[in-house]
């Protein structure tokens, strides 16, 4: 403070004589003061409101995994690392075990009553679900993510903008093509749920009636989503002209998200049926639309087996043609349901290899050959 009075009164014309500090220098001193003391306490003996402790962590940068402690202080992780001098009102002891950022489920199925509870995600490690993948959910997200937070969230939830939902709206169940203003109201659809703060557009192209879409007019629909930067992920679409290849399916999500704008989501990428054992070729296909300069991402299952509706696998397209009523009549005319059976045997073998590879969850893990079998009418006398 000496040095400090002296230079103060040193530019004075009036005195040359030292002065004694005023209060409010004193004041600011003391709080200076205060303040390093409190800093210099606190760098010493930080204080968390949980420390876990010798966990193994796997941060998602990229990393190799580490041992660290982690410091938690109101509601964010504070601080990585040796914590060893620090104290927290609550400690775990992790060692063991791994420590990580909460999972991301992108692909999320759940049920609105398991919402509340969410026990079997949070006990995965899951904090966070995307709903409406593969295209469906609600069209409107304000509505749709308030319901689902009415009776609490035991976790964060968001949504994607379904394009399945959007065209199934808009069209119809009828294979039929799209007409200028009916592409305008998909596309304010996608832009609303954008605005709703949307993760991005989902599809399940495999699904009818969108499955009737084609690649031209989901472009249209789904382009305005470019100007918020963000994904498409696609349960891709296999067909029989294609012999239900999964790279062609593969592909067209690619080009759709290239042409769009998007960043391309192949959605549980398999290699199925004939084409077993070439999923080396699907990676080289998203590495190139990498270095196209459309960075291209995937989701996979850890399993060997998927789950969907008979109708998405199996059942032709023509014949869902105009929804379920109309694929039902078809199914009792004798020609058109001869003609079913035959594409319907076609496609299991392409897709599983096999007809015995497809079962059912109920009876529970019964074949579909023996549930067949099961249900066949005796033969007239």
């Amino acid at each position: 403070m000496r040095n400090r009075r002296q230079a103060c009164v040193t530019d004075s014309p009036v005195s040359r004589q030292p002065s004694p500090p005023s209060w409010r220098m004193v004041f600011v001193s003391a709080l200076v003061t205060s303040v390093l003391l409190c800093v210099l306490v606190s760098a010493q003996s930080p204080r968390f409101d949980l420390i876990v402790r010798g966990g193994t962590v796997i941060d998602g940068t990229g990393l190799p995994r580490y041992r660290a402690d982690v410091g938690i202080a109101n509601g964010f992780v504070s601080r990585v690392g040796d914590l060893g001098n620090a104290r927290a009102a609550e400690e775990m002891d992790a060692t063991g075990l791994f420590v990580t950022p909460g999972f991301i489920n992108i692909h999320s199925h759940a049920s609105v009553d398991a919402l509340p509870t969410a026990e079997n995600m949070l006990t995965q490690g899951v904090t966070t679900e995307i709903l409406n993948p593969d295209g469906g959910g609600s069209v409107d997200l304000t509505q749709q993510l308030a319901r689902a937070s009415a009776a609490g969230l035991a976790l964060n939830i968001g949504a994607y903008i379904g394009f399945n939902s959007a065209w199934t709206q808009v069209m119809g169940p009828a294979d039929r093509r799209a007409s200028p203003d009916e592409i305008e109201r998909m596309r304010a659809i996608v832009v609303s749920g954008l605005e709703a703060g949307a993760w991005g557009v989902s599809a399940g192209l495999d699904y009818k009636p969108a499955y009737f879409a084609q690649v031209e007019e989901v472009v249209r629909v789904v382009e305005p989503a470019e100007h918020w930067r963000t994904n498409f992920p696609n349960h891709d679409r296999l067909t029989p002209e294609s012999n239900y290849s999964s790279k062609a399916g593969v592909s067209e999500t690619i080009a759709i998200g290239e042409k769009a704008g998007l960043v391309p989501v192949i959605t549980h990428m398999k290699s199925q049926g004939l084409e077993q054992g070439n999923a080396g070729g699907l990676l080289a296909m998203m590495q190139d639309a990498t270095r196209r300069g459309r960075y291209t991402a995937a989701d996979a299952y850890p399993y060997l087996a998927g789950q969907t509706g008979l109708g998405a696998l199996m059942v032709p397209a023509w014949a869902q043609d105009g929804g379920r009523d109309r694929m039902l009549e078809r199914f009792k005319d004798s020609q058109q349901r001869a003609r079913i059976a035959t594409e319907i045997e076609q496609a299991m073998k392409a897709r599983f290899g096999d007809r015995k590879a497809c079962f059912f969850p109920r009876p529970s893990g019964s074949s579909s050959t023996s549930c067949a079998s099961s249900r066949r009418r005796p033969a007239k006398p």
